[in-house]
């Protein structure tokens, strides 16, 4: 399970009754996020259910709220607490995406034809990992693009408009205000 691009963020906790030392190293070693000994308590269990689905969640909280090109201290101890599957799932969409960047219509059933998946097996994957859905991935990791491009100063709002792969200079100004808080021109001016 662990190790299957669509299951391994999926937490699994083993319920068992062998309790040596060794026997908890291997389960843990498999890909095991908990390992509980029976017997055991239901309040036990949920607890540890609680505390893995809170974990989860801030982690994608964490991995899904990124702002900037480069990742920060602590998107970067989050990531490293993924799977190495899960970061390389990652690391695959996000390159997906860069390499289509100017592309109008990247969208779920186009990024999931790429990564060779159904799209609700993408969705799915992606909300778990970063809270997020495939298309405010790819809105946001388009405006950070344009963003860096405009911090530039080397094109015009309409050059960055098309690079980034917007149908309309008035929607990407539209969405690129609501993600920055200011027009495009605005940002320019600003950096």
């Amino acid at each position: 399970m662990k190790e299957d691009v669509q299951t391994s963020h999926i937490p699994v906790i083993l319920l068992t009754a062998k309790d040596s030392t060794r026997d908890k190293e291997e389960g843990y070693a498999a890909g095991a996020d908990s390992y509980l000994s029976k017997p055991f308590s239901a309040g036990l269990l949920i607890s540890r259910i609680d505390n893995l689905l809170d974990n989860r969640r801030r982690l994608a909280r964490l991995i899904g709220s990124q702002q900037t090109e480069e990742p920060g201290q602590e998107e970067t101890d989050a990531l490293r607490k993924l799977s190495k599957l899960d970061r390389n799932f990652l690391e695959k969409v996000n390159r997906v995406i860069e390499e289509n960047m100017s592309l109008e219509r990247m969208d779920i059933a186009f990024i999931a034809d790429k990564m060779c998946m159904s799209h609700s097996t993408l969705y799915r994957k992606v909300k778990a990992l970063m809270n997020i859905s495939v298309n405010e991935l790819v809105r946001d990791a388009k405006m950070r693009h344009a963003a860096t491009l405009l911090e530039s100063g080397e094109y015009t709002v309409t050059e960055v408009s098309d690079m980034t792969g917007f149908s309309s200079v008035p929607y990407f100004r539209q969405r690129f205000k609501e993600k920055y808080g200011m027009s495009p021109s605005e940002f320019m001016k600003k950096k």
